[in-house]
């Protein structure tokens, strides 16, 4: 189990703005090397694309978000899907959405199989 956090830059907003995702691996490795593992580093220019600002493999889901909390701290929603094996595109699932300081499950896509993950954290 691998939990890969993107932080990309929004190129739907002039200026600042950042959109962040977690994808969960499930009994499959990321095909792109992880760029850190257990914590989130800067890319390097030319990786995947410019957007990529920062990434970071973690085995657990509570200190990607822990990292991502400490970067971006008044963030609120935060991308998600699963890559599992049984499939050759990962499923976007609800993301996760800060509530009165814990990441519930919000409200999204309703196509595709349910999570297979447990993503509640605290």
């Amino acid at each position: 189990m691998t939990y890969r956090v993107k932080i990309i830059r929004d190129e739907t907003v002039a200026s600042g703005g950042v959109a962040i995702e977690i994808t969960g691996y499930i009994d499959r490795v990321p095909e792109t090397p992880p760029i850190d593992v257990e914590r989130l580093s800067r890319a390097p220019k030319g990786v995947w694309n410019s957007r990529l600002l920062f990434s970071g493999d973690f085995e657990d889901l509570a200190p990607a978000l822990a990292a991502i909390e400490a970067a971006y701290p008044d963030l609120a929603e935060i991308r998600r899907s699963e890559f599992s094996i049984d499939y050759e595109f990962p499923n976007e699932i609800a993301p996760l959405q800060k509530l009165d300081g814990k990441w519930l499950p919000g409200k999204g896509p309703r196509y595709g199989p349910p999570p297979q993950l447990d993503w509640r954290v605290g």
